[in-house]
């Protein structure tokens, strides 16, 4: 009776962590572009929302700026322009989900990898950082 009371309350105790464990998110934001982010990857802890700002620096070459989601981290080509603004910066705040995807605050129905910065070139064209 006794062993079977600890086996239960270990099983219950090392079950919680790794449900919690499977619960963190990865960091979504590519550290090597210039977007701009109210926590970095190295001080992003688990799960908390993360603020991306996306500035339009360069008028004359760029026509639009948004935030794209991806899907699939090896594959660029296949994105989602979630926001889109002809203003000079667009700020966007997302939150990680329980299925450790990412979405943005507005749009939880929606759910990518990992984002970055777009910018709609004058010709249409979208390139990202």
């Amino acid at each position: 009776m006794i062993l079977t009371t600890i086996l239960v309350v270990v099983g219950f105790c090392f079950g919680g962590v790794v449900a919690d464990s499977d619960r963190c998110c990865h960091y979504p934001i590519s550290t090597t572009t210039i977007n701009s982010a109210n926590v970095t990857s190295m001080n992003f802890k688990c799960v908390e929302p993360i603020s991306l700002k996306c500035q339009n620096v360069n008028s004359g070459v760029v026509k639009k700026i948004g935030i794209a989601g991806f899907k699939d981290r090896s594959d660029t080509s296949k994105y989602t322009i979630l926001s889109v603004s002809e203003e000079e910066l667009v700020e966007k705040t997302m939150i990680c989900s329980p299925s450790t995807m990412w979405h943005l605050e507005e749009k939880p129905e929606d759910e990518y990898l990992s984002f970055s910065c777009a910018y709609m070139l004058q010709d249409g064209t979208w390139f990202f950082q």
